[in-house]
């Protein structure tokens, strides 16, 4: 090659790389303001509370928390999933309006209808709505003085964190599948079954809740299967056997409305982590879960002429 023709291609690389420059320059140009977040902060504190705020692009999740205090709540940071509201409102990036994420959170909730758009810069808020919702009666994540628990080496200690032989049961809000999620967790011995009783708990028409494991690197170490058994009064209505793979996994019974002791029996097959040295005793891989009483459609039917 030609040291004339050599100079045209070091041009011509030169200039895409001036091109690319510029493009990148362009496309990471903050288009978002202090004016922008404010006036984007002043919205989500006029908002109802119970209309939370949620991110179809989750790295606006930090940023948007310190524009609006309600956003830095736990409850507001690490919903369980999208069953209870009426409306929620989604912030994203650019006309970014929904996410698979979002999509997950649903499970086999209908998709909600979109009522309006708010730009702030580049942030758009859109709000979305359904007819109709789930009112919560209950909670055993939120309704930690109206537990007991037990596990086989007897009746655990304490009203909040509760100390087993065999371990311990915490309330904690934990990463899921790359989400924050508040749940109890289950920190016990291999194969041992902690027993969480909520006597008198109000009842809907269905129970719903989920199970998962956090830490991100323990997942990939750990195949972490648990059995959950669910009794009402008594009698056992559903038995499950999730694993780390599933990620937040639903689970749901149908209840008649009223009070009765609700019982979540969870033992942990394997809890601790796999490493080069085998099977550890160390590094333990404790079980999530959380559970409400829900009355489907009450908000609806309340609103109903």
């Amino acid at each position: 090659m030609t040291s004339g023709r050599l100079r045209w291609v070091l041009v011509a690389v030169i200039a895409v790389a001036l091109v690319e420059w510029v493009a990148a320059a362009r496309a990471y140009t903050n288009s978002v303001g202090a004016d922008d977040w404010t006036a984007f902060g002043q919205r989500v504190d006029s908002l109802p509370p119970d209309e939370p705020v949620v991110f179809a692009d989750d790295w606006l999740a930090p940023r948007a928390r310190m524009a609006s205090s309600p956003l830095a709540r736990l409850e507001a940071a690490a919903l369980p999933d999208l069953r209870e509201p009426t409306r929620i409102h989604v912030l994203g990036w650019r006309g970014r309006a929904w996410s698979d994420a979002l999509q997950a959170d649903l499970e086999d909730r209908p998709a909600p209808h979109p009522e309006s758009t708010l730009e702030f810069g580049d942030l758009t808020l859109t709000t979305y709505a359904w007819p109709d919702a789930a009112v919560p009666t209950a909670s055993m994540v939120d309704d930690l003085m109206a537990l007991s628990v037990e596990s086989d080496g007897g009746r655990c200690r304490g009203k909040r964190t509760f100390k087993c032989a065999e371990g311990r049961v915490v309330p904690r809000v934990v990463e899921v599948d790359y989400r924050a999620r508040r749940c109890l967790e289950i920190d016990v011995s291999d194969g041992a079954t902690v027993r969480v009783l909520y006597r008198d708990m109000p009842l809907g028409t269905v129970l719903r809740g989920h199970v998962g494991w956090g830490d991100f690197n323990h997942r990939l170490r750990s195949d972490a299967p648990a059995n959950i058994e669910l009794s009402i009064d008594g009698h056992v209505h559903a038995r499950w056997l999730a694993s780390d793979t599933q990620g937040w996994r639903p689970l749901a019974v149908a209840t008649t409305p009223g009070t009765a002791n609700v019982e979540v029996a969870i033992t942990p097959a394997l809890q601790r982590t796999w490493s080069r040295d085998g099977y550890g005793a160390r590094a333990p891989h404790p079980v999530c879960f959380e559970l409400r009483a829900l009355q489907d459609g009450a908000r609806g039917e309340a609103q109903s002429p």
